[in-house]
């Protein structure tokens, strides 16, 4: 079976697949990179729900999904936030859990059980999306109290990915279209969001663009 799913295929799909996955993993490093220097405060717990969310979908995409394209930037979703939780945790910059963190954990954790009682992949797909929005939830609410809870540079790379993803996606069934749909939709907010919050960030980012790329005289 996992032949069939990494194996290399000369089509426009599986070439989007790829270079999705090759950007998703671009933005990981510096991602880390912000753990470690303490200059971002991520949510534990909306990481933890993506971990184990990214699993489950992965699993489900790889069994109700005759193509296998996307698969790249799903295997990402499922490795990463593993990593990322271990990097939080260690180094404590993760956000103060609060009681709305617990509600939303209850919630996810509910939907995640419905998720894994049910025989199903196309519910488990579904229901992944629905519990996958708690944490994107917690995420952009975070923004509130901490304009610098996520940073704007590894999510928007993060949403590029996304978005070259869908020309992998398999639009042949609403199911097997809606993951990347979802995905897509979601870190585009989220990088939206934390852009708006960082926004003098954004400005000497593009400044600095712009010096280099200014000829010398």
């Amino acid at each position: 079976m996992f032949d069939s799913i990494f194996k290399f295929e000369n089509t426009v799909t599986w070439w989007c697949g790829a270079i999705a996955g090759f950007i998703n993993l671009l933005a990981f490093p510096p991602y880390l990179r912000h753990i470690i220097r303490k200059t971002h405060n991520p949510s534990l717990i909306a990481w933890i729900i993506w971990a184990a969310l990214g699993w489950i979908a992965l699993v489900s995409y790889i069994l109700t999904d005759e193509r296998h394209d996307a698969v790249w930037v799903i295997l990402l979703a499922a490795v990463c936030p593993t990593i990322v939780i271990k990097m939080v945790w260690s180094s404590g910059t993760f956000q103060r859990l609060g009681p709305a963190d617990y509600f939303v954990g209850a919630l996810a954790a509910t939907a995640i059980g419905f998720l894994l009682a049910t025989g199903s992949g196309d519910v488990a797909i579904w229901l992944a999306i629905a519990a996958d929005t708690l944490a994107v939830y917690v995420t952009v609410v975070g923004f509130r109290g901490n304009p610098r809870a996520e940073p704007w540079g590894p999510w928007t790379t993060y949403g590029l990915a996304a978005v070259v993803n869908l020309g992998a996606t398999n639009w042949s069934s609403a199911t097997a279209a809606a993951l990347p749909v979802y995905t897509a939709l979601a870190v585009v907010a989220i990088s939206a969001k934390a852009m708006s919050c960082q926004r003098d960030d954004v400005r000497a980012f593009l400044k600095r663009r712009r010096e280099r790329l200014r000829p010398s005289s």
